[in-house]
């Protein structure tokens, strides 16, 4: 299994997955994509905030949490606890 942490934008997203896909296709192996970065929102002020935006190109991939799960708890707000569960 080929797992792929996605970050960035949208070009830098397409980068990933059609990497992270290629790799999977010479394994023989699938892909799983890890939203974690992208739907963390506790990085201050000045960050730029990215979302998943593969879905506009129908893309169906196999997400190593789902984004409903993994929100909530991507953004604690009690720092030492959530740094733990980010690990």
């Amino acid at each position: 299994m080929i797992y792929m942490r996605l970050k960035g934008g949208m070009g830098n997203q397409m980068f990933q997955y059609a990497t992270g896909l290629a790799i999977a296709r010479q394994a023989g192996t699938g892909l799983t994509l890890d939203l974690s970065n992208l739907l963390y929102r506790n990085k201050g002020k000045d960050f730029v905030y990215r979302k998943y935006d593969l879905d506009v190109f129908r893309v169906t991939p196999t997400f190593l949490t789902s984004p409903e799960v993994l929100t909530p708890i991507m953004n604690l707000r009690v720092k030492p606890l959530s740094k733990v569960v980010r690990r």
